[in-house]
């Protein structure tokens, strides 16, 4: 968002995606679309254009993720897998 610095925006997004956290396209997506709701912005229009972002996602042919160095993939228990994979799949890390 052109009004945040990229470090507040990290932040913001951080603590969206603390409250459900996960590693599918949808938990990102979410995590979008719960700091949409749940920060304070000083536009309505501007939790507007999260959510249409966050949508967006959804539709992205490709994503590119570098984890920080140090962090660590979890390996979810096999129901959880199968319903992340039904609500749109693993990131295909590297």
């Amino acid at each position: 968002m052109p009004s945040f610095s990229s470090d507040e925006m990290v932040e913001r997004l951080q603590r969206a995606w603390d409250v459900e956290p996960g590693y599918s396209k949808t938990a990102i997506v979410n995590a979008v679309t719960r700091a949409a709701h749940t920060e304070e912005w000083r536009s309505w229009s501007t939790s507007e254009d999260l959510e249409r972002a966050a949508g967006e996602l959804l539709y992205a042919r490709g994503w590119n993720v570098q984890l920080p160095e140090g962090a660590q993939l979890y390996s979810p228990s096999p129901a959880r897998a199968s319903r992340e994979r039904r609500s749109g799949g693993f990131f295909h890390l590297p």
